[in-house]
């Protein structure tokens, strides 16, 4: 994905990968009991889709609604809820439990794991295949509280580089897997400027030319999902769509 994570060895070593599993894990036990970690947003609104987006999203929920199917929102790393966008049925996963948040909804399934540990994570997807959930929207903004998991913090330890962005990888492209065709997933930027893109941000670069939206839309492209990128408030994010079909679908 950068020239850092390129100039890992191409198979680590058993024990350097050990190695950074337990960083992460480490800070992901911290993270449990630490204020430092936010879980703020209470609806979906919150999440201030791009304006050129708002139609599109919105007439996909309509039309399902109108066809008198069930609407399906998942907020990954957050507990927000989807009533505001017609959503029949909520499901959250986050590193802190719900007894952390102080609201409760009787249509929000709130499930409590760690994004880095794919027996939590790929759980939460077995969750939603064994009620057969296909969600239509959903929002994976990892932001509040992954401070602790930048890579560039860590000892400049490839391998530890490497395991992150790939743990994040194998988790949406879970997530597109089960997206209902035709819907959209709301991606935030896990860290707020990455490494990767460092040079280009200095240089003036661009941002559809930045190295990490080139590598999301190369991503997008093998997952037959489209993209675009926008802001969400003021921090850059992107909106992936799933195809409708098997032919390409650029809408």
């Amino acid at each position: 994905m950068n020239a850092r994570i390129s100039a890992a060895p191409s198979a680590p070593s058993r024990a350097d990968i050990k190695k950074a599993i337990r960083k992460l894990r480490g800070i992901s036990l911290k993270g449990k009991d630490d204020q430092f970690y936010r879980l703020d947003r209470r609806s979906v609104s919150s999440y201030r889709l791009e304006h050129d987006w708002c139609n599109p999203v919105y007439d996909f929920l309509r039309t399902i609604k109108a066809r008198g199917g069930k609407v399906v929102y998942v907020d990954v790393c957050g507990r927000a809820t989807g009533e505001s966008l017609w959503a029949d049925e909520t499901y959250t996963f986050s590193l802190q439990s719900l007894d952390r948040v102080f609201w409760k909804e009787k249509t929000a399934t709130h499930v409590q794991g760690d994004l880095f540990n794919p027996r939590d994570f790929y759980g939460f997807i077995r969750l939603l295949r064994k009620k057969r959930v296909s969600p239509a929207f959903v929002t994976f903004h990892p932001v509040a509280g992954l401070q602790s998991y930048t890579p560039w913090s860590k000892d400049n330890d490839p391998v530890y580089d490497l395991i992150v962005f790939q743990r994040l990888a194998n988790n949406l492209q879970k997530m597109i897997e089960i997206l209902k065709p035709g819907g959209f997933i709301h991606l935030g930027k896990p860290f707020q400027l990455l490494y990767m893109d460092m040079w280009d941000f200095l240089n003036h670069v661009p941002r559809k030319e930045w190295k990490s939206h080139l590598w999301l839309k190369t991503f997008c492209r093998k997952m037959r999902c489209s993209l675009e990128q926008g802001f969400s408030g003021d921090q850059d994010c992107h909106l992936i769509r799933k195809w409708k079909s098997s032919k390409k679908n650029r809408s």
